[in-house]
């Protein structure tokens, strides 16, 4: 929620969906869940037709409504927004010093970044990324391997980063990299 700098990520397709579940990020980590859509598919539920254990807890329902007047407040959507172009600017920095980045892509603060053996043949890079994972962690940068190759790293920052966190961030990445091209021999000679 929020994190892609819209309130929901499937704004960016400009698709209307019938549905949208959601739970957790809605009351910053409460246990509670909601449900929104077309009246006319809700309306249709009879009673009993929907249960849940994390719905309509006071705390968690309170939680809820702070957290969006933080959202308004804070002008959450549009700073996600500004500091994710900020990080994947870095990020386009970092495709062009290091051959080990095969490609990379985000939305708002949801980024991330494959690692190859060569960029021309993209043969994935699952060993070194499983190393550099390690390294990252170990330098604290914490970030999610992925992939179906096992060769991509997802950034998920909390949504009150600062610039000079992403700086930071940017900068153990640039050295893992470095070092990880080098130990792997991951060069752009091929």
């Amino acid at each position: 929620m929020g994190r892609t700098g819209k309130l929901w990520a499937i704004e960016h397709a400009e698709v209307e969906p019938d549905l949208i579940t959601m739970a957790k990020s809605i009351s910053n980590g409460l246990p509670i869940s909601a449900i929104t859509g077309r009246t006319e598919i809700l309306d249709s539920w009879g009673p009993g037709a929907h249960a849940s254990t994390f719905t309509a807890s006071p705390p968690a329902c309170a939680g809820g409504v702070k957290v969006f007047e933080i959202f308004e407040r804070d002008n959450i959507l549009a700073r996600a927004a500004t500091l994710g172009e900020y990080f994947m600017d870095g990020l386009e920095n970092l495709y062009e010093k290091h051959p080990s980045i095969g490609h990379y892509d985000g939305l708002g603060l949801y980024l991330g970044l494959e690692l190859v053996l060569d960029r021309e043949s993209k043969e994935p890079a699952g060993e070194a990324t499983s190393w550099a994972l390690n390294e990252l962690v170990q330098n604290g940068l914490i970030c999610l391997r992925s992939g179906y190759y096992g060769n991509r790293l997802m950034f998920a920052p909390p949504l009150v980063i600062e610039r000079h966190e992403i700086d930071k961030a940017l900068e153990i990445l640039d050295d893992v990299l470095g070092r990880m091209e080098q130990k792997f021999v991951i060069d752009d000679q091929g």
